[in-house]
């Protein structure tokens, strides 16, 4: 298991002990202690992340590849595609992937 993996697990264990009793001051302060280190430890990593696409980025740029540069600032900048998340039904039973039944929606006629 990787270092943040163990420390959003340990996080998880941690939160559910507070939240499981409330009063206690002991379990609120380990479960925000934990909370501040998994948080440096995220933008820890996300600083890491940004800094060498940004330096991969300078080089496509040094090295005039315009191609791989303005794909580089796609990548990073532009909003990824989405799409819808399948909902559970009512009953909660099954997942409902299909928006409209008959194909198209209702307001259409």
């Amino acid at each position: 298991m990787s270092k943040i993996a163990s420390l959003l697990a340990e996080k998880h264990r941690l939160h559910k002990l507070h939240i499981d009793d409330p009063s206690s001051i002991r379990k609120k302060q380990a479960f925000a202690s934990i909370r501040r280190i998994v948080q440096a430890n995220l933008r820890k990593m996300q600083d890491e992340w940004l800094s060498k696409n940004t330096e991969e980025t300078q080089g496509f740029a040094d090295s005039k590849d315009s191609k791989r540069f303005y794909d580089a600032l796609k990548a990073l900048h532009c909003p990824q595609t989405t799409s819808s998340s399948p909902l559970l039904s009512a009953d909660g039973s099954t997942l409902v992937t299909d928006r409209y039944p008959g194909g198209k929606p209702p307001f259409l006629g």
